[in-house]
């Protein structure tokens, strides 16, 4: 109902996303496709450890990602630098060296899986550009306590066709809360540069993925809208580039640019449509009326059509 006919989940516990995917793949549940990565991997003691595969060595990452191919994940990632939902974890800090980032890197493209990496630090970031990863997420260019964009890292991103998924976490785009809405109007310097940074890789070309980070705390699947608004209306990239980044660069990020993304002969017949106009006013994405997958009408007038769960649903992910 929220108009999202593919997902990708970027860390789950015990593979239990994977179940939900395959229930939702035979038909057992509505929802949308979802591309799955499984649990994480980090260093030990590294960002979100608790739920996630804890490697250290290069012969340890390889034998994770190798792991996470067995149980059939559909991309793989990797957290590249500390955050901010783990005690005592460093964002800026990278939590492997270039040989980690490239041995994930080469093990996961060798066995046909694209990676995604959790990168706040340049530092980071440079070792994911360089290992050739397909998608950098989150990107805001953080050392030494500031944003520090970096021309160079951005025009290597751009050479190497590389994708940037803005991931942004929901504090920054609940645009309903009066907080909000004081703070985008006078923003403090950290976000004010976190948003220049957007505008200058959009300028320099960079393909951006318009991404929530569902999953973190407060954010909902349902605010995707909420952020395509907000980097219309206050970060002023242009209408045409956050559709695409939900749509043709979104499929491209998760390798299904041969199915999905564009109304093209051939593809999946996927198709949202909203009360409005989204070229003239985004917030009309926040108004789904029709939502057509794979060729079937699942929603209309806002209202699901998706018959009862199938009998044995709920056996097969208690299985997962």
């Amino acid at each position: 109902q929220s108009g999202l006919t593919t997902v990708r989940d970027c860390g789950d516990r015990d593979f239990l996303t994977l179940a939900l995917r395959d229930c939702i793949n035979q038909g057992d549940l509505a929802g949308p496709r979802i591309v799955c990565s499984g649990p994480v991997i980090t260093s030990t003691a590294g960002q979100l450890w608790w739920q996630s595969i804890e490697c250290d060595r290069v012969d340890e990452l390889q034998k994770a990602v190798r792991t996470l191919v067995k149980h059939e994940v559909d991309c793989v990632k990797l957290m590249g630098t500390g955050g901010n939902a783990t005690p005592g974890s460093n964002p800026e800090a990278s939590q492997y060296d270039a040989a980690g980032f490239q041995a994930v890197a080469d093990d996961a493209h060798r066995m046909g899986r694209k990676v995604a990496v959790h990168v706040h630090g340049v530092e980071g970031m440079r070792y994911a550009v360089d290992a050739g990863i397909d998608t950098l997420e989150h990107c805001p260019f953080r050392a030494h306590g500031r944003i520090a964009y970096d021309p160079q890292l951005v025009a290597d991103i751009v050479a190497r066709g590389l994708i940037v998924s803005l991931a942004m976490p929901a504090t920054w785009y609940r645009l309903r809360a009066a907080e909000m809405r004081e703070a985008r109007t006078h923003p403090e310097p950290l976000w004010a540069d976190r948003y220049e940074t957007i505008r200058r890789m959009h300028t320099a070309g960079v393909k951006l993925v318009v991404s929530s980070d569902q999953g973190s705390t407060g954010t909902q699947i349902d605010e995707l809208p909420l952020l395509m608004e907000f980097l219309t209306d206050q970060v002023h990239v242009p209408a045409t580039a956050v559709l695409r980044g939900v749509t043709g660069l979104a499929a491209e990020a998760l390798g299904l640019e041969d199915r999905l993304g564009t109304l093209t002969p051939g593809k999946l017949a996927d198709l949202v449509v909203v009360d409005g106009d989204p070229l003239a006013d985004m917030s009309a994405m926040r108004h789904v009326h029709t939502v057509i997958k794979d060729g079937e009408t699942l929603v209309r007038d806002g209202a699901m059509l998706w018959p009862t769960p199938r009998l044995g649903t709920f056996a097969t992910l208690a299985r997962g």
